[in-house]
């Protein structure tokens, strides 16, 4: 009697758990409080870093527009450059978050790596120009506030850029007051540590990270690691926002070395903020244009068998440039020198607008040799990418596409900013460099 029952239950219970996965079948898996939390803050900070970049413009189109004195003039850069630093290490942090929560664990080392190198410089400086043994706090204290507050988060780099600007308003005054002091650009004293060291090691490194991201956005084979941007609404604009703060971080790192370097630059800033501008604007130009050149030749290149070519020919144009500043950057008594000084000059020619005596007639021919080099590298770039035969598979749609193809109607902001960059670089280039 009990057999009929049991087997009457059992059929019952098998017969419910049928209807549940029935009903549940077209339901979409709900999110998380975490996921929605995380959407959330991201959705935040996406807009926090919009308001910063709109204040940087208005602060660019005021000091491009407005005819102030020197004093306002140097405030209001000091401002300019307090709201960009913070704009760009908050996007930069966003940017690892993305990479890591993407699941590609080996960018985020590489972006990682280059953010504690810089972390490291600022503890270094911190330590050393700062009395921290007489802070308020104890010592053990005041120990950790400089490596977190000072160094990792790179506080001392605001310290630095108030201490330049004091000495500008002193500078200032003293020209008021009919006093004058000779500068010359090689002797002003060096920020290794400061702007230039960020804008052209960790610029470097986030702007290639965020813009190949953005390049292979809806790339579906996993063989290649492809990236998902649309799993987040948030991703696309931090991506964007970094790299933009990247290139600008850049430029101005540019602009701050060819004015130390440049007797006529130096000149030329300090009396017109539209040279300022434009000097910035052809400094950043050139720069997005070397970079995206080169994210589009390895990315054009991963499909086919011979992609290791593209990262064969990247370092020997590298190897190029340390060749020529070894036989043609006069006599170093630091040979090594010249394996560091040839990545700047790998990503832009940085001997363009050198003008100090006894570096000036080295840097013009180097800079001569550099000048069509780069160009042909454009061009025989362009020229693969119209001739690439390598078809893709992409999200939302059954058909390969080609890489031309993929570029063009599925990333059109990318390639608009890689042509964008290159136009504005070369009329500038005729017009002013």
């Amino acid at each position: 009697a009990h057999q009929p029952t049991t087997a009457a239950m059992e059929s019952l219970a098998e017969l419910v758990e049928t209807a549940k996965s029935f009903a549940l079948a077209g339901v979409p898996a709900s999110p998380s409080l975490s996921d929605l939390k995380s959407n959330e803050l991201g959705e935040l900070l996406v807009r926090i870093l919009v308001l910063l970049v709109l204040s940087l413009l208005m602060l660019g189109i005021v000091l491009l527009c407005g005819r102030m004195p020197t004093s306002k003039t140097d405030l209001l850069r000091h401002i300019g450059f307090v709201v960009l630093h913070i704009t760009d290490y908050g996007s930069n942090l966003l940017t690892m978050a993305i990479v890591w929560r993407l699941g590609h664990m080996r960018y985020f080392y590489v972006l990682l790596g280059s953010h504690l190198i810089i972390g490291c410089f600022c503890i270094y400086t911190a330590f050393t120009r700062l009395d921290w043994h007489k802070w308020c706090c104890t010592t053990f204290i005041n120990f950790w506030i400089v490596v977190i507050v000072m160094g990792l988060m790179q506080g001392v780099q605001l310290l630095i850029a108030h201490e330049d600007y004091m000495r500008l308003r002193a500078r200032s005054r003293n020209a008021d007051a009919g006093t004058s002091e000779m500068r010359v650009p090689s002797m002003m004293p060096a920020r290794f540590h400061s702007k230039a060291m960020d804008g052209l090691l960790e610029g470097t490194v986030f702007a290639y990270v965020s813009m190949y991201a953005l390049l292979k956005d809806k790339w579906t084979e996993h063989a290649f690691h492809p990236v998902q941007l649309d799993q987040e609404g948030w991703y696309l604009p931090s991506l964007y926002i970094g790299a933009f703060c990247s290139f600008v971080s850049a430029g101005l790192a540019l602009v701050e070395v060819d004015h130390r370097t440049s007797a006529c630059v130096q000149h030329l800033l300090d009396h017109s903020a539209l040279a300022q501008a434009r000097h910035l604007v052809f400094r950043a130009s050139e720069f997005c244009m070397r970079l995206l050149t080169i994210l589009v030749l390895c990315t054009f290149m991963r499909p086919l068998k011979l992609w290791w070519l593209a990262y064969f020919l990247i370092a020997a144009d590298y190897l190029f440039g340390v060749v020529l500043l070894i036989f043609l950057g006069g006599r170093d008594p630091v040979r090594e020198a010249s394996v560091v000084l040839g990545v700047p000059l790998f990503m832009v020619n940085i001997m363009q607008f050198v003008d100090a005596p006894g570096m000036s007639l080295q840097a013009r021919r180097i800079s001569e040799l550099m000048v069509p080099l780069r160009s042909l590298e454009l061009l025989g770039v362009l020229l693969f990418c119209m001739c690439c035969p390598a078809k893709i598979k992409v999200s939302g749609s059954d058909e390969d596409m080609y890489m031309m193809t993929f570029l063009i109607e599925l990333h059109p902001s990318w390639a608009l900013a890689w042509a964008t960059s290159t136009i504005t670089y070369y009329v500038l280039y005729w017009n002013y460099a």
